[in-house]
């Protein structure tokens, strides 16, 4: 059974981090393609944050 809690930061499935993370795993696991799409989602959610962010700057990194 899962369990949402509000104030969990991975509160929701397609919270931008939550994305972001599965990119990450992707990435570790050698699958490059699949992490690439997750990286490209999480920048399709986070186009308008502020530049500079560590995980835009991270995203934008992993998907050259």
């Amino acid at each position: 059974m899962l369990v949402v809690d509000r104030n969990s930061k991975w509160s929701a499935f397609f919270e931008p981090r939550y994305v972001l993370a599965l990119a990450r795993l992707l990435d570790n696991a050698g699958r490059r393609d699949e992490a690439k799409a997750e990286y490209l989602r999480f920048l399709r959610y986070w186009e308008d944050a502020d530049p500079g962010q560590p995980e835009l700057v991270e995203a934008i990194t992993r998907t050259r």
